[in-house]
């Protein structure tokens, strides 16, 4: 087996013949406590099983399964108590949503074949997991792909902004963190509702009218209907409509949630879309996040200095995503997730994609394909990543 098991008690003696009972067949964990529990879920999850004690001090265990939940909605989760009643079997089973419920003395049989079960509709329920997030996106992808090409303009941020938005994402063990993505890839999909004079008026800084400005404003909402009829998209729905919208509620919609109530998700979003407005096509730095910093109002102050964290690392580790350089590179021989330092226009004066792009496998394609007919030239000039220095080479 290569899920782990988390038992939790408060008697180190308990946990002690647990491991030894169980160690030969699964693969163990113990806490001693909710407390350490929900700390050893953070640190080492997530676990497929999780079986726990239910009088415990400070947490009992129908609080703490509640809280597995939350944090670990796959997790599948059960109850084994020495104080049986039908009041902790109802809750457990309404708050915690168990799998099993178990008093003590439990034989080892009947754990173990409990164990078995309760692995087996973690491996369903994580599979429906897998197929549903790669089946939408590689849809979503596919969807992108052919839209950048339509219109690199205006889609020419995503795989810059689905880039940072992974690495926040792994870095900070983000919940659903796949809706996220999706709302990365998406976000600009309403774009498409907006006449391409509006478009190109917005790109090259004209003052727009109030009714063109609107229709801008509006984007957002018009993705949420295109996404509407998307089984499952619910989420990412609300992630897209609000990612315009202020930690303090001020932009679009104007009748929605602000700070902590408005979804991670979109306050994620919201600091990541002006930061990369703010950096032009060029990879973040120090000063794009300093320009944000001057209307704090408007981003989550917490979640604004995680991910100025990550993206920047810390001080002495300089900034991975600065570019030191630009390099030539032969179309033939360009790899999905290089950045473009500069436009891709064919001879006949066509916008082929967008300085700031980073190239996915099918743009690939399309640009050999260009390059074959003689439309391009033979070479790009791409971002070179600047390397990261060495632990003993940072300064002290």
């Amino acid at each position: 087996m290569t899920q782990a098991i988390l038992f939790v008690d408060d008697e180190p003696n308990i946990l002690s013949s647990f491991r030894r009972g169980f160690h030969k067949r699964f693969k163990v964990v113990t806490a001693c406590g909710a407390e350490e529990g929900l700390q050893c879920l953070k640190d080492a999850g997530p676990f497929a099983v999780v079986i726990s004690d239910m009088r415990m001090p400070g947490m009992d265990g129908v609080a703490f399964l509640a809280a597995v939940r939350a944090q670990s909605p796959a997790t599948v989760r059960m109850m084994l108590t020495g104080n049986a009643d039908q009041e902790t079997a109802v809750k457990a089973i309404n708050e915690g949503s168990i799998f099993r419920f178990f008093t003590k003395p439990c034989p080892p049989e009947v754990m173990t074949a409990a164990i078995e079960d309760a692995l087996e509709q973690y491996r369903l329920v994580t599979a429906e997991k897998e197929l549903l997030e790669q089946t939408l996106a590689g849809s979503v992808k596919v969807l992108v792909d052919v839209l950048t090409l339509l219109d690199p303009m205006a889609f020419g941020k995503v795989g810059a902004r689905r880039a940072l938005i992974d690495k926040i994402g792994k870095t900070m063990k983000l919940p659903r963190a796949w809706e996220i993505e999706m709302a990365a890839m998406l976000c600009e999909l309403g774009s498409i509702s907006v006449p391409p004079a509006i478009l190109s008026k917005v790109r090259k800084g004209y003052r727009l009218t109030a009714d063109e400005q609107k229709l801008i404003d509006e984007s957002p909402g018009v993705a949420t209907k295109l996404m509407a009829n998307i089984p499952r998209m619910e989420a990412v729905c609300d992630l897209v409509l609000y990612q315009n919208r202020g930690y303090d509620g001020s932009g679009f919609p104007e009748d929605g949630p602000a700070g902590g109530q408005l979804p991670l998700g979109a306050r994620l979003l919201k600091i990541v879309n002006d930061l990369l407005e703010v950096c032009e096509n060029k990879p973040p730095n120090a000063a794009a996040f300093e320009t944000l910093a001057n209307q704090p109002r408007l981003y989550d102050p917490e979640l604004f200095n995680s991910v100025r964290a990550i993206v920047l690392e810390d001080e002495d580790g300089g900034a991975p995503l600065e570019a030191v350089e630009v390099e030539d590179v032969k179309i033939s021989s360009l790899r999905p997730g290089q950045r473009l330092a500069s436009e891709i226009v064919t001879k006949s004066g066509k916008l082929v994609l967008g300085a700031g792009v980073v190239v996915t496998p099918a743009q690939i394609v399309i640009l050999r394909n260009f390059a074959s007919i003689r439309e391009l030239g033979e070479t790009v000039k791409v971002l070179k990543a600047a390397p990261k220095r060495p632990a003993e080479e940072k300064v002290a």
